[in-house]
C-alpha cells in the first residue's frame, strides 16, 4: 500500500486531497493494482451549517467512483439534522439523520435508502446512550431494513466501562446483547437469531519508550448454525531517537460451529515495521 495525503482547515472552509495504490500479488494469487484520487471540500457558509463535498476517482483497474454532497445543520444548541447523498459506479444513496445531546446523554435517528447494483433496500436506526460512571455508557439501538429479501428488525443492549491509571494505562470492558427478529420463511415477531459479545481492551501510553494496546473479544451466534467467533489483536511500538519507531502486529480471528464441531475460518497475520516521524 502506498499512499499520499495532502490536507489543511481554517475556520470556515477546509480542503484535502489523497492518492493511493494497492498492490497484491503472491503464490496461487493473481497480480492486481489499483489506484484512486479521492478530494473533499468542506466550508460553512454560516456558523450553524456545514457542507462537504467529496469527489473519488479510480485512476487504474475496474472503474469505482463515486461522488457525494453532505449537510450538517445544527438547528438548536442541542439538536443537529444530517444530509448526506452519493452516486456513483455501485448506484445511489441517500441518508438522513437527527441527533439529540443533553448534557453526556444522548439520542439519534438514521433514515437511509439504497440503490446499488440493481439491488433496492432502506433502513432505519434509533438508538440512545447515557453515561456510566466517568467512563462508561449504556446504550440500546433498534435496526429496522427492508429489502427483497423481507423485513427485519434488530436491537442491541450494551454496556462499556473503563479505567485509566494517571501512568498511561487504560482498561476498558464491554458487553452487547442482540436479538434478530424475521427472515425468510420465519414467522412474523419470530426471534431467529442472538447473538452475545464480551470483549476487553488494555492499552499503554506513558512516560515510557514502549505503547501498545491489546484486544479480545468473544462473540456467540445462537440461530440456524451456533458458533462462536474469537478474535485477539496486539499493536506493539517501541519509540527510538531520531524520530524512529519500530512497530509490531499480531492478529488471530477463528469461528467455531459448535454442532459440527467445525471451524470453517481461521485468520492469523503478523508484521513488523519500521517508521518515522
Amino acid at each position: 500500500v502506498f499512499g499520499l495525503l495532502w490536507r489543511r482547515d481554517g475556520a470556515r472552509s477546509g480542503v484535502a486531497t489523497e492518492f493511493e495504490q494497492r498492490s497484491t500479488g503472491g503464490p496461487g494469487v493473481a497480480h492486481s493494482s489499483i489506484a484512486s484520487v479521492a478530494g473533499r471540500v468542506w466550508w460553512r457558509p454560516v456558523e450553524r451549517l456545514r457542507a462537504t463535498l467529496e469527489r473519488q476517482q479510480t485512476v487504474t483497474a475496474v472503474a469505482s467512483d463515486r461522488i457525494a454532497l453532505g449537510l450538517d445543520w445544527r438547528v438548536l444548541p442541542k439538536l443537529t439534522l444530517g444530509a448526506r447523498g452519493t452516486t456513483g459506479t455501485s448506484g445511489r444513496t441517500l441518508n438522513g439523520d437527527a441527533a439529540l445531546a443533553l448534557g453526556r446523554r444522548s439520542a439519534y435517528l438514521r433514515e437511509e435508502q439504497r440503490d446499488e447494483f440493481g439491488r433496492r433496500s432502506s433502513g432505519t436506526v434509533f438508538g440512545v446512550q447515557s453515561p456510566l460512571g466517568a467512563t462508561g455508557r449504556t446504550y440500546t439501538e433498534y435496526q429496522w431494513q427492508r429489502d427483497a429479501a423481507g423485513d427485519r428488525a434488530l436491537s442491541v443492549l450494551g454496556l462499556e466501562q473503563g479505567w485509566r491509571s494517571a501512568e498511561g494505562l487504560a482498561w476498558r470492558i464491554a458487553g452487547e446483547y442482540g436479538t434478530r427478529v424475521g427472515a425468510v420463511g420465519a414467522a412474523p415477531g419470530t426471534a431467529v437469531g442472538r447473538r452475545t459479545t464480551v470483549s476487553s481492551d488494555l492499552s499503554y501510553r506513558g512516560r515510557l519508550p514502549v505503547s501498545g494496546a491489546t484486544r479480545g473479544e468473544v462473540r456467540m451466534d445462537d440461530g440456524a448454525i451456533r458458533q462462536r467467533q474469537y478474535l485477539f489483536s496486539t499493536h506493539l511500538e517501541w519509540t527510538l531517537l531520531a524520530g524512529f519507531a519500530v512497530r509490531g502486529d499480531y492478529r488471530l480471528s477463528f469461528a467455531h460451529q459448535i454442532d459440527l464441531g467445525l471451524t470453517p475460518a481461521r485468520f492469523e497475520e503478523s508484521s513488523v515495521g519500521l517508521a518515522y516521524r
